[in-house]
C-alpha cells in the first residue's frame, strides 16, 4: 500500500510531463494551426501567476528564464525542507475529505450494483445495463477528449447518438421508470410517455436521467462502425441526478455545445453531497484542443488542470483513422502546455510535440535499447520543460527532467535500459522519484492516506 500511494505521487508529476510535452516556443508558426502564447506559465507576462506581472508587484528573480526575460525565481529551501512542505499539502488536501460524507451515496450505490449484478440481472430486461454503457462510455469520451485522443470527438458525437438520431442504447427505455422489486429480485416497468427521461429506483433512491435535443448535425467517420455516418440533433445537454432518501447526493449536468462537423466545446458540472465540486471545459476545433477541470469543497479549490495543444485538423475523423495516421502526427502536432495545481503547489509543463515525435522518429527495430533510452532522453530535455512550484509565493521547488536508467533482468542475462524522471533542485542536487517520495519523508502522509482509504473501504464491507 505504501509504495503504490507513493508511486501514485510519482505517477502524477511523470503524466504531467509525458502528455502535456508542450511548446518551447511561445507560438506556433503554421497558418493553419492557432498562437499558443503559453497563458498557463508562471512566467508569462500576462500571467497573473507571473511574479514578474507589473500588476502582482513583482520584480525578476533569480532563476531559470524562458527565453523572454521572465524568470521564476528558485526556492531558497533545501529539498528537505522542500519534503516538509509537499507533506503538509498533502495533509492539508486530505483534511478536506470524510467517508461519513459519502456513506448513504456509497451504500447505496452498491445496492444497486448487487441488483445489476445479481445472480437473475441478466435472466430479464435489465435498464441498468443501457444507463452503466452511456455513462461509462461518456466518461471514457471526455477524459480522452481532455487527453488529446484524436478519436474522441467522433467517439463522443457516436456515444450520445446514433445515425437514427436516437440517444445510443437509451432510447429503448426512453419514456419508462424502473423500479427494484425486492420480492421478485425484478425491475417494474411504468410508461411516462413521450418525454426524454429515463428513470431507476431502488431502495431509497432514485436516479434520473433526462436529456435534451439538439438542433445541430455532425458528420464523419465512426471508428468504432468503421464506416462514414451523419448523426441529427446531436442532444445539447444531459442531466443526471441520484437522491438517495430526501438528499441529492449527486447532480450531473453535460453539454456537448457541438459547433458543427470540426468544433465542439462540452462541459460538465458534477456536485457531489452538495459539498464537492467538479468542473470541466473542453474546445476542440481543427486548431487544436484546450481543457481545463477544477476540483472544490466549498469555496476552497483544492485541485485544477489545465493543458491544451496546437494541431492541424486534429477534430476531422477522416484524417486520423487510416493505417497511415501514425505517420502523419509529426507534421499535424505542434505544441502543447499544462498546469496542474494541488492547493499551493503546481506542476507546469511545456514542449513541442512535432519535434519530440521527429526525434523518437530515429528509432528503429535496430537501435539498442541503450540508444533508444538516449534518443527519448534527449528528445525530452531538449524539447520540453517541466518544474514543480509554490503557487502562493511563486517560487520554483524543482525542475524535471528525464534520466536513462537499467535494470538487470537475469532471466536472460540481459541489462535494459529505460527512461526515468529525476528532480533537480535550485542547490544542484537531484533526485529520482523513488528516492525522494520515501516511505520515511513522507510516513505521516501515508499512514493519513491509509486510514482515509480504510474508512471508505469500510463502507464497502
Amino acid at each position: 500500500m505504501k509504495k503504490s500511494l507513493l508511486l501514485l505521487a510519482a505517477t502524477v508529476f511523470c503524466c504531467t510531463c509525458l502528455i502535456s510535452c508542450g511548446p518551447i516556443d511561445n507560438t506556433t508558426d503554421d497558418e493553419n494551426g492557432s498562437d499558443i502564447e503559453n497563458p498557463l506559465d508562471p512566467n508569462n507576462p500576462n500571467n497573473p501567476n507571473n511574479p514578474n506581472n507589473p500588476d502582482q508587484g513583482g520584480s525578476e528573480g533569480d532563476g531559470e528564464g524562458d527565453g523572454d526575460g521572465n524568470k521564476i525565481p528558485e526556492s531558497s529551501l533545501t529539498p528537505g525542507e522542500h519534503q516538509e512542505k509537499l507533506e503538509a499539502t498533502g495533509l492539508q488536501l486530505a483534511s478536506y475529505f470524510d467517508a461519513n460524507d459519502s456513506k448513504a451515496l456509497i451504500e447505496s450505490l452498491v445496492a444497486l450494483l448487487d441488483y445489476y449484478y445479481g445472480d437473475d440481472a441478466y435472466d430479464q430486461a435489465n435498464p441498468m445495463s443501457a444507463l452503466d454503457w452511456f455513462a461509462t462510455n461518456m466518461a471514457k469520451d471526455i477524459i480522452d477528449l481532455a487527453n488529446f485522443d484524436l478519436g474522441a470527438v467522433s467517439q463522443l458525437a457516436t456515444t450520445i447518438t446514433t445515425p437514427e438520431n436516437e440517444i445510443y442504447n437509451l432510447n429503448d427505455y426512453r419514456g419508462f421508470e424502473y423500479s427494484y422489486n425486492k420480492a421478485t429480485g425484478e425491475w417494474d416497468e411504468k410508461d411516462l410517455g413521450d418525454v426524454n427521461k429515463f428513470i431507476i429506483k431502488w431502495d431509497s433512491s432514485v436516479a434520473t436521467l433526462t436529456w435534451e435535443e439538439g438542433k445541430t448535425s455532425w458528420e464523419g467517420f465512426d471508428d468504432y462502425e468503421d464506416m462514414h455516418i451523419k448523426v441529427d440533433r446531436v442532444p445539447s445537454k444531459v442531466n443526471l441526478s441520484v437522491v438517495v432518501g430526501k438528499k441529492e447526493e449527486v447532480a450531473i449536468t453535460a453539454q456537448t455545445n457541438l459547433v458543427d462537423n470540426y468544433t465542439i466545446k462540452p462541459s460538465v458540472n458534477i456536485t457531489i453531497h452538495g459539498l464537492y465540486t467538479a468542473k470541466a471545459n473542453i474546445d476542440a476545433s481543427r486548431s487544436g484542443i484546450k481543457a481545463t477541470t477544477t476540483f472544490s469543497k466549498g469555496k476552497t479549490q483544492l485541485l485544477s488542470a489545465a493543458a491544451q495543444v496546437s494541431a492541424n485538423d486534429l477534430t476531422d475523423s477522416n484524417n486520423w483513422f487510416d493505417d497511415n495516421y501514425l505517420e502523419a502526427l509529426p507534421n499535424n502536432v505542434k505544441n502543447g502546455e499544462a498546469l496542474v495545481t494541488v492547493l499551493d503547489l503546481g506542476i507546469y509543463a511545456q514542449g513541442n510535440f512535432r519535434t519530440i515525435l521527429q526525434e523518437l522518429d530515429k528509432i528503429n527495430d535496430n537501435t539498442s535499447s541503450l540508444d533508444e533510452a538516449k534518443i527519448i532522453k534527449d528528445a525530452l530535455n531538449d524539447n520540453a520543460i517541466a518544474y514543480i512550484y509554490y503557487t502562493d509565493s511563486k517560487e520554483k521547488i524543482a525542475d524535471i527532467k528525464a534520466e536513462v536508467k537499467d535494470e538487470f533482468d537475469s532471466w536472460d542475462n540481459t541489462t535494459y535500459y529505460y527512461v526515468a524522471p529525476i528532480l533537480i533542485f535550485g542547490d544542484g542536487s537531484q533526485f529520482a522519484f523513488e528516492n525522494y517520495f520515501t516511505e520515511r519523508a513522507f510516513k505521516d502522509l501515508i499512514d493519513t492516506a491509509e486510514t482515509l482509504l480504510e474508512a471508505y473501504f469500510g463502507i464497502l464491507e
